[in-house]
């Protein structure tokens, strides 16, 4: 009996300091740093693209390679009907002379996957109509090829009669007796009968004084008979 009372008690001992004390209060949550995800980088859709731009003995043949890789651009000339010849340039911008005719634009390792090379021939003046064709030569990707698949020529004709002649100034025919020359109407009449001829003014002297000559001659004969 006496054991009872005592747990009794104790029980609410420990009750009545629970009720004192309160409930617990949980600690407030630890601060945590601000986590920023960079985004990430798309890589831009890989293709190819080729053009030219024509000017009066020259053309441009631009490889534009929008990928990690390297490629190639032939360009050829035809030297006569059906005949292909590799024409020799100068290139410029990202492109890398791989050869004669053979335009590069290499992508591959730190390089960007972006870049632009053009590759410039040029004709003598007045040597006629050049027929040019280029193709991209390297890869098989079809599909990053724009306008045309890979491996098929586009041609272009270059003109190289750029200077324009000089306008020929005309000449004047100089009038008959005015360049100091005699023509053959020199010291000729021109009558409506045709032509008829001047003696000179000594000449038509000498002349009258034979004819008078004459006249005295005969008179003097007469005289003398």
């Amino acid at each position: 009996m006496r054991k009872s009372i005592a747990a009794l008690a104790a029980g609410l001992l420990a009750i009545g300091a629970v009720a004192i004390a309160g409930p617990a209060v949980a600690a407030p949550p630890a601060a945590t740093a601000a986590v920023s995800i960079a985004p990430l980088e798309v890589a831009p859709e890989p293709y190819l693209e080729t053009s030219n731009e024509l000017q009066c003995g020259s053309v441009d043949v631009t490889l534009h390679n929008v990928s990690p890789w390297l490629y190639r651009v032939l360009i050829e000339t035809e030297t006569s009907p059906g005949v292909w010849e590799r024409v020799d340039g100068t290139v410029s911008g990202a492109g890398i002379y791989a050869a004669e005719g053979v335009l590069m634009v290499d992508n591959r390792g730190d390089a960007s996957d972006d870049q632009t090379g053009t590759y410039t021939v040029t004709f003598p003046e007045d040597s006629g109509v050049h027929n040019v064709r280029y193709k991209v030569s390297s890869g098989a990707e079809a599909d990053l090829y724009v306008g045309l698949p890979v491996g098929e020529f586009t041609t272009v004709q270059v003109e190289s009669d750029c200077v324009a002649p000089e306008p020929i100034e005309p000449t004047e025919t100089p009038a008959p007796g005015d360049s100091g020359t005699p023509s053959s109407t020199d010291g000729l009449a021109v009558t409506g009968g045709g032509v008829n001829p001047i003696l000179p003014i000594g000449g038509a002297a000498a002349l009258l004084m034979g004819a008078l000559a004459l006249i005295v001659g005969r008179l003097v004969r007469r005289h003398t008979i």
